[in-house]
């Protein structure tokens, strides 16, 4: 897997959110390496950007999840941010930290128009 940079310098403009989560963490941005032409068993590399709104002082588990046209969950990669490098619970409020993951679309997968979410949880909470 590429290493994407974990720390970005504080943008010059407020950023707008485009999801938080619990009022700890904000969505800055999200990117799929292809939005198109994905097959059977190829591998999408998802890249998102977190920033830290309030303190905190848990480590949460980031959930990225492809869905498929009838929501039905096809591939998913849980995790520690940053492949456990950087725990939330290490982040500075206002922080902005990038995140990749790497999906593999399964040998099974009908074509259609797929859904990709986000999410975290609490491991010991599942």
């Amino acid at each position: 897997m590429k290493q994407v940079p974990r720390l970005l310098p504080p943008p010059s403009a407020p950023v707008p959110m485009l999801a938080s989560f619990g009022s700890i963490l904000g969505l800055e941005g999200a990117r799929i390496d292809r939005t198109s032409g994905a097959r059977p068993g190829d591998r999408i590399a998802v890249t998102t950007r977190w920033r830290l709104l309030r303190p905190n002082a848990v480590s949460y588990t980031l959930s990225v999840q492809l869905l498929d046209p009838s929501g039905k969950l096809v591939a998913q990669a849980d995790g520690p941010p940053v492949a456990g490098q950087y725990p939330t619970a290490a982040w500075s409020v206002g922080e902005s930290v990038v995140d990749q993951r790497e999906l593999t679309i399964p040998e099974t997968a009908s074509p259609g128009r797929y859904r990709l979410i986000a999410g975290w949880y609490l491991l010991a909470n599942g």
